[in-house]
């Protein structure tokens, strides 16, 4: 059964409200944007932020939305779980957004997640954590929508890489267990693990204020993994790597795509012999027109981060059109029923079982020598 009833039915009863206080006629129609702008993940924000600028003025530059403008209202949560809260009623009370893109973080989205269902303002984001769509099997969160694979997906894709492709069995993990998106990863890792006749044969947990891993490390390697796996937040790999190769490992590294850009500059030498499913990579043909437009406009590389705002603003935009309608229960039903529609990381078709993109592929990449080599794209196998 889904959560609070279907959209197509029971949204319908006390909606006319919603619908008379957001309907616009004039003016720009406006979409929210709720990211670390300032705090410890500002690297990912601004650049999501970034993306979707440019999004925005690609669209108005074409003749906007139902003949309207976009105009894109961001704000800063550092990092917060409250702030990101009382940043979306802002956008929704204050700003009279038609729809939000979301952090990138599942503890917060989790927290959001309930908040929607009372207002009714859609929210795209990037937040893998399967329990931000689905609170159950069975259930979906009407106003939560994840743009790109899921933490069980992308843990399958890597988990599969390593074993079918490097070879490897054997495997120690080091991961946050205050983190939900880094226990959302990390389950489907070990599950698979196991049923291709791999073995996990340490794992250790960490904490946020954790900067000193080397006693898990060591009680890790103690049991002789082939590979390391972080599933972990960029700050925290930066430092779990450096200390892993301190100790003395030269085996692989394997882990989500948070070792992107700018892991390998800030990791320095121990950026070596590293496998990571990213949404992207650099040298693909069809995205180098936006690289190159990025790095004119903002003067740095474009993080992962970057396209995910493009394709969130291009997702919410198709939506909208199809909507034909400034209505966020009617945006957000057109979001459930998105097919087709061409990203930068890939098409994107929506399952309205899941609110969760059906099929995405991601791109296997590997850092040798601090430097990402492009794999191929894969896809996550059953």
């Amino acid at each position: 059964m889904v959560l609070c009833f279907a959209l197509a039915a029971g949204l319908a009863a006390g909606c006319g409200r919603r619908t008379e206080t957001t309907e616009r006629e004039t003016g720009p129609i406006v979409i929210g944007n709720i990211q670390d702008l300032s705090a410890g993940a500002s690297v990912w924000g601004q650049g999501l932020t970034n993306g979707a600028t440019l999004a925005i003025e690609k669209v108005n530059a074409e003749g906007g939305v139902l003949g309207r403008e976009l105009k894109l209202v961001s704000m800063d949560m550092r990092g917060v779980g409250t702030e990101a809260i009382s940043a979306y009623h802002r956008l929704v009370d204050i700003e009279r957004v038609s729809a939000i893109i979301g952090p990138p973080f599942s503890d917060i989205a989790l927290a959001l997640a309930p908040v929607t269902e009372q207002k009714r303002v859609a929210v795209y984001g990037y937040f893998m954590d399967e329990r931000c769509t689905t609170p159950s099997p069975g259930r979906v969160w009407n106003f939560m929508f994840l743009g790109q694979p899921s933490c069980g997906e992308a843990a399958r894709i890597i988990a599969s890489y390593a074993m079918q492709d490097l070879g490897l069995k054997k495997f120690g993990v080091l991961f946050n267990r205050a983190n939900a998106w880094s226990v959302a990863w990390i389950g489907p890792l070990v599950d698979y693990v196991i049923r291709n006749g791999g073995q996990v044969v340490a794992t250790e947990t960490c904490q946020w204020e954790d900067t000193d891993y080397k006693t898990q490390l060591t009680k890790i390697l103690r049991a002789e993994p082939e590979a390391l796996v972080f599933p972990n937040y960029l700050r925290e790999i930066v430092v779990q790597t450096q200390q892993a190769r301190e100790l003395g490992f030269k085996g692989p590294i394997i882990g989500p795509n948070a070792f992107f850009v700018p892991f390998a500059e800030m990791a320095g030498k121990a950026a070596d012999n590293i496998y990571f499913a990213n949404n992207i990579d650099y040298g693909e043909p069809h995205l180098q027109d936006f690289i190159k437009e990025y790095r004119e406009r903002f003067k740095i590389d474009p993080v992962a981060h970057a396209f995910m705002g493009w394709d969130a603003v291009m997702v919410i935009a198709d939506a909208i059109n199809r909507a034909g309608s400034t209505d966020p229960v009617a945006i957000a039903e057109a979001l459930a029923t998105t097919e087709g529609v061409p990203g930068l990381m890939d098409t994107i078709t929506i399952s309205p079982h899941t609110h969760r993109p059906v099929g995405m592929s991601l791109a296997i990449l590997k850092i040798e020598n601090q430097n990402y080599i492009y794999i191929g794209r894969k896809r996550a196998p059953d």
